[in-house]
């Protein structure tokens, strides 16, 4: 194959280019290995791994036309290569050439769009004078004798990393009839359901096809939700289920659990933040299942925030001609005043949610979620799943053991806790004027219990009574984060920080996973010891080689810190228990203290924490103690 290619430059590349800084090949260079760094779409990626592994068997050379204008300089006003020309040959030298592109798309093959593709044959004498004109064509830009193009080869670095990342066998890339990769399914047996998963289903087929499972971590409300998605599966002619969680690393393991179960599906889509093209896809599969009966049921995996959008909702409900069915994973997250609105009641024929919490504190939230989704119709609580163990005698989840260390407010956070507490007397909550200002006297507050100064001295110190850091992930505020990461550094830890900033798209870079699924890999085999995280490990993410966590700025909801036990309870090879190692404010109780009575309110409210924790862990007695022992 012979492929010309035309590059688009920018003003200042090409202003570059003029003046004799760079020469073209340079440009091309820098910009070709750019882009392969930051390719984030797998379809594209293993198209151009096939390129890569036809240059590397010699079947395939490029090269690059560069449009010039009259005076030769190259100028954005040129324009840039627009041909669209192929001319084939068989063995016999019948030829066949073409001219022009339609688009893939919904609305090219529904004829909204006008589109025009021209077809020659050598063997068709009225074909003759148009397959000539495109022969000339292509050959007096490939062989330079058209004077408006420079013509120069792909450079050889460039060559280098095509076939670098091309696979060994082209076998190795498969694609369905659509030029699309398909689906990997895992050769392995089939998922079978634990009679409790059954129970579960059966109850929320019962309910109506709705209802929420109040499942542990661990307890594998997934594969229970699946079992769920399978029925559906088998006994609709066509379905559209979509599947919706806080962050695209948790989609990622639900794509991987649908693979492993396995749900046979036409195809998995994911619309989020890390797939710039996904409302093309996922309109592109609907219009298929409205035009033909070849694909009939599709999964669309999008995040909280994708889903809520605008482009989401009316895109799903443009085509409302087949049913839908919704999974909110971590469905205590819907109840948002933006994540709401993606709950379209008319839409979604058959719902159900997911959640270790489902009842959130916000008691119109909570029954606004229970009206969409409905009845909670199974619960496995997480003091069941530790103490339960599965067919074969393992357990449901690790044992874990509770580490309290105590500290109390500097005198300086305790005056200014003091000070907004008076603010806040003053105040009517039920005012909604004063709403605003009511809530962020709350945020402040609460501030100063998680960002209290000791915590860091406290941090140093588990670190310093701790024998192994591997497996340890560090729950801290966003004002505290950097100096964790200074401490560890000073004392030579291997950590990584896990936040909302590090990378979720698919990347060249880390072997064509996202830096978390990397940082994660990394910390799973052991080279990052730590990982230290704010809110992005709270929910859903699958960490099992985690076996203790310090919780520096916990809050006293419930739901927060039953996510964060449920990183480092979850079983894994070799992991017989788990620790969690809390901070917790306790008052000065000597008589001279004017700010004891606030104190002893700070304590009441962590005191909270302490024993729903201290009531699951294996130390019970050991936890009662304690505290008892501290307050004296």
């Amino acid at each position: 194959m012979e492929l010309v290619c035309g590059p688009k430059l920018t003003q200042s590349e090409i202003d570059s280019i003029n003046k004799g800084i760079f020469n073209p090949q340079e440009i091309i260079e820098s910009n070709f290995l750019k882009d392969i760094e930051t390719i984030e779409d797998e379809i594209v990626l293993n198209h151009v791994k096939i390129l890569g592994w036809m240059i590397a068997n010699k079947l395939l050379d490029i090269k690059i036309a560069i449009k010039k204008d009259s005076e030769g300089r190259l100028s954005n006003s040129s324009g840039i290569l627009h041909y669209k020309v192929g001319i084939l040959h068989d063995k016999t030298n019948n030829i066949v050439s073409f001219s022009g592109s339609s688009n893939d798309t919904f609305n090219a093959w529904s004829n909204k769009n006008l589109e025009e593709f021209h077809v020659f044959r050598s063997w068709n004498s009225k074909d003759f004078e148009h397959l000539k004109s495109n022969i000339d064509t292509f050959n007096s830009v490939w062989y330079g004798s058209e004077s408006s193009f420079e013509i120069i080869d792909v450079p050889m670095a460039a060559k280098k990393k095509l076939i670098e990342i091309s696979p060994e066998k082209i076998e190795d890339l498969t694609f369905d009839e659509d030029g699309e990769s398909v689906e990997s399914y895992e050769d392995t047996e089939p998922i079978e359901l634990y009679d409790y998963q059954k129970e579960a289903r059966d109850n929320w087929l019962k309910n109506g096809i709705t209802g929420i499972f109040e499942m542990a971590t661990g307890t594998g409300k997934t594969y229970t939700a699946l079992g769920c998605l399978d029925y559906l599966m088998n006994h609709c002619d066509k379905l559209v289920t979509v599947i919706t969680a806080p962050s695209n690393h948790i989609l990622i393991q639900w794509k991987k659990s649908i693979l492993k179960f396995p749900i046979l599906t036409d195809k998995i889509l994911i619309a989020d933040s890390t797939n710039s093209k996904w409302f093309n896809e996922v309109s592109n599969y609907l219009g298929k299942m409205v035009l033909s009966n070849r694909i009939k049921k599709i999964v669309i995996l999008a995040t909280h925030d994708t889903f809520c959008g605008i482009k989401f909702r009316k895109l799903l409900c443009d085509f409302n001609n087949f049913p839908y069915f919704l999974i909110g994973d971590e469905m205590h997250g819907l109840g948002s005043v933006k994540h709401k609105l993606g709950l379209v009641p008319e839409l979604y024929n058959f719902r159900l949610g997911l959640s270790a919490t489902p009842v959130r504190y916000s008691d119109k939230e909570t029954d606004f979620l229970l009206s969409f989704f409905g009845d909670i119709v199974y619960e496995f609580s997480l003091q069941k799943a530790l103490n339960s163990f599965d067919k074969k005698g393992r357990r449901f989840l690790t044992p874990f053991y509770y580490k309290p260390y105590f500290l109390s407010l500097t005198h300086e956070e305790l005056v200014e806790y003091k000070e907004i507490t008076e603010k806040l007397v003053k105040f009517d909550r039920n005012d909604k004027e004063q709403l605003e200002i009511v809530e962020n006297l709350l945020f402040k507050r609460a501030d100063i219990i998680k960002d209290a100064k000791n915590k860091l001295k406290v941090l140093e110190q588990i670190l310093d009574d701790l024998f192994d850091y591997k497996g340890l992930i560090i729950f801290c505020s966003p004002n505290q984060i950097d100096d964790v990461c200074n401490l560890l550094k000073e004392k030579s830890m291997e950590f990584s920080r896990f936040t909302m900033g590090t990378g979720s798209k698919p990347s060249y870079k880390y072997g064509d996973i996202s830096q978390r699924e990397a940082i994660l890999n990394e910390f799973e085999k052991g080279k990052i010891e730590i990982l230290v995280s704010m809110h992005c490990l709270d929910e859903g993410v699958d960490v099992p080689s985690a076996k203790q966590a310090i919780f520096m700025c916990s809050s006293n909801s419930s739901r927060e810190f039953i996510q964060r036990i449920g990183r480092v309870i979850r079983t894994s090879e070799g992991k017989k228990r788990a620790y969690i190692y809390d901070m917790l404010i306790t008052p000065q109780l000597h008589d001279n203290n004017p700010l004891k009575d606030y104190e002893l309110k700070i304590f009441n409210r962590e005191k909270k924490r302490y024993k729903k924790i201290g009531n699951i862990a294996r130390n019970t007695s050991e936890v009662r103690k304690l505290l008892d022992k501290n307050l004296r």
